[in-house]
């Protein structure tokens, strides 16, 4: 394992290239003799990894995790977690999700790939880590068309069993954001936090109440860069969330100047999209409800331009006899 694990952090070698890979080196570096170098090839490391597939390594994980923080003095009070996919090209027709050696393992499926490639199959991956030197501490991959939502409970329970206690900071992205999951952590005496989904009852509230209201955001902290430092400020919502925990609003710089270079080009097409429909209507002559679908969609999902109709009638004259 010690090969292996160095391997990977170094070169990330195949496993027929690691036999040669490490007579590279000094072999007490690798934690073997000059006499056992000649034994490690591709079988001998495929046989130690289908051990480890056979052994207990939830446990295994978790007790290198343990020794990892107590040895590193690793903070335990803040842990952050995300999710990712594993994309795969071919059919994998064998990873099915059945039992291998007595253990269910993962099935590569198809599912919502986050590289944007729905014809390929996926596992799906997720890891967490410390907020301390952002240490890994777990990590699961799981059947490509699970739900990144359905991973938070068995991993916050991972985390409270490695640190013993469940009053650590537990931050996910907005999957975590379900009635369920938090109302979970919170009933087991946890802490969270997590982002509202933009299609939250709350976010719309709150762009209604920011349009009549005077905010007093509070500065919290400036994120130095080379760049440009990014400054953060937050304001607490009077409402709490649905679920009847605490929200706050956060505004950012950066994301305030994104915001801005994403309006000024939304406007700018707008505009131009007007512009060309005034020249049509110079030109020839529109029905009323053409000219409103085109109107509508120049300034579809454009709330800083408005358009209006004016309809001019000219009276025209022409002899309908002789003389």
């Amino acid at each position: 394992m010690i090969i292996l694990l160095k391997n990977i952090l170094m070169e990330r070698e195949p496993l027929y290239g690691i036999g040669k890979w490490i007579r590279g080196f000094e072999s007490s570096l690798m934690g073997i003799t000059e006499e056992q170098v000649d034994h490690v090839n591709d079988d001998r490391i495929g046989r130690t990894l289908d051990v480890i597939f056979d052994s207990d390594r939830g446990s295994m994980i978790t007790e290198i995790a343990k020794r990892t923080m107590k040895n590193f003095e690793i903070g335990m009070d803040e842990f952050h977690n995300d999710s990712t996919t594993i994309t795969f090209s071919g059919s994998y027709e064998d990873a099915d999700g059945s039992d291998k050696g007595g253990k269910q393992s993962a099935k590569i499926t198809y599912g919502h790939n986050k590289d944007h490639r729905p014809d390929l199959k996926q596992l799906l991956w997720t890891m967490t880590v410390s907020a301390d030197h952002s240490v890994p501490v777990h990590y699961t991959a799981l059947d490509g068309n699970t739900p990144d939502s359905e991973t938070h409970k068995d991993t916050w329970n991972f985390i409270r069993e490695l640190c013993g206690r469940p009053d650590f900071l537990y931050v996910a992205d907005s999957k975590l954001c379900s009635r369920d999951n938090m109302r979970y952590i919170d009933e087991n005496h946890g802490r969270f936090i997590t982002v509202l989904p933009a299609t939250r009852s709350e976010v719309s509230w709150f762009h209604d109440y920011i349009a009549d209201h005077e905010i007093e955001w509070v500065d919290a902290f400036v994120k130095k860069r080379k760049k440009g430092d990014i400054e953060f400020s937050v304001f607490e919502s009077p409402i709490p969330s649905s679920e009847e925990f605490r929200i706050i609003w956060v505004w950012s710089s950066q994301k305030e100047d994104m915001d801005s270079g994403t309006r000024d080009r939304k406007i700018r097409r707008s505009i131009k999209d007007l512009d060309e429909l005034e020249s049509s209507l110079k030109k020839r002559h529109m029905k009323k409800e053409s000219v409103i679908r085109r109107a509508e969609s120049a300034t579809f999902n454009v709330p800083y331009v408005r358009y209006e109709i004016k309809e001019n009638k000219e009276e025209t004259f022409r002899q309908s006899g002789r003389g």
